[in-house]
């Protein structure tokens, strides 16, 4: 088993590097962070999971991972870790078996923590660890984040949306009440939390030191993240079938809007304005992605982030 503790803070590369190690034979735990960026799961319908204004305005990255589960959000605050690890097929998802090295961690900062009904980590009945899995084969991607000290006020407005607008089969988040481990914690900052929960987990796993990834190993991660993880076409294209409702006030009236996605590709569109509805008509068989409609001509007072 190794140890990587990658600085890398690209939520794009840090993604593909995970399905890159998991690919490969070896054991892995890992440590790491992304800067502002929002992580959905597999499974997920991006859109539904995301205030998509928001995340434009403090451009936050969005990217897909390899596990299901639910959205999280993640800042340079946060904290994440992975297990990758060979085993039994029927006996690979275990959760408690990856979350028990953190919580003994923790406890050895005086915290007492405990792994909640939804696999995550609980601290005085918050929330301070999602975690999700992956399994192929004999293999299990395990991971998890941290909350050190996120900014929390833009982790409830970035993921924040109407789920009234969205009909789809995806799996939805589910909204948990959160906090700051810093909250709870004296004489650390997350560097030195880094380091403690580093030196806790190699001596759990019996890791004598850091294994550093070779600069061949690097590009063909980076070949991964721009093939892969910054395409549209993972992060939004690959949610599941969806039909998009909304109201859009124009001129004082209501106008209502009705989009049908399938594949990422828009073969639907209903309005009960004729003058949109006759302008989104060139939209039909293209993208549900903002480039695309940024370059059709919409009815005064529309804007095409309407359209989402």
């Amino acid at each position: 088993m190794i140890f990587i503790d990658n600085k890398s803070t690209d939520p794009y590369f840090n993604l593909a590097l995970e399905e890159y190690l998991f690919k490969k034979d070896q054991e892995v735990v890992m440590l790491w962070q992304n800067d502002n960026a929002i992580v959905v799961g597999k499974h997920q319908n991006t859109l539904s999971e995301i205030n998509y204004p928001e995340v434009l305005a403090k451009d936050i990255k969005v990217v897909r991972r390899l596990s299901g589960g639910g959205t999280v959000f993640h800042d340079l605050g946060n904290l994440n870790f992975t297990f990758i690890q060979n085993g039994e097929r029927e006996k690979l998802v275990d959760f408690a078996r990856f979350l028990r090295p953190v919580i003994e961690a923790l406890a050895g900062l005086g915290l007492d923590a405990y792994q909640g009904k939804r696999n995550e980590i609980m601290l005085k009945g918050k929330k301070i660890s999602g975690n999700a899995e992956h399994t192929f084969k004999s293999r299990v991607l395990h991971h998890g984040t941290l909350l050190f000290d996120t900014e929390l006020q833009v982790l409830i407005s970035s993921l924040r949306v109407n789920p009234l607008k969205f009909e789809d089969k995806a799996i939805k988040s589910v909204q948990s009440r959160v906090t700051n481990i810093s909250h709870h914690l004296e004489g650390h900052d997350l560097d030195s939390f880094r380091g403690f929960l580093a030196n806790a987990l190699k001596s759990h796993f019996a890791i004598a030191e850091n294994y550093e990834l070779s600069p061949e190993e690097i590009e063909e991660v980076k070949v991964l993240a721009d093939e892969k993880y910054k395409s549209w076409e993972w992060n939004f294209g690959y949610s599941p079938s969806y039909k998009l409702s909304k109201s859009i006030e124009i001129d004082g009236a209501p106008r209502e809007l009705s989009i049908e996605v399938k594949k990422g590709l828009i073969v639907e569109l209903k309005s009960n304005y004729e003058a949109l509805e006759r302008s989104l008509f060139e939209l039909n068989g293209q993208a549900h992605k903002l480039e695309v409609v940024e370059k059709c001509d919409l009815p005064l007072g529309i804007k095409p982030i309407d359209l989402f």
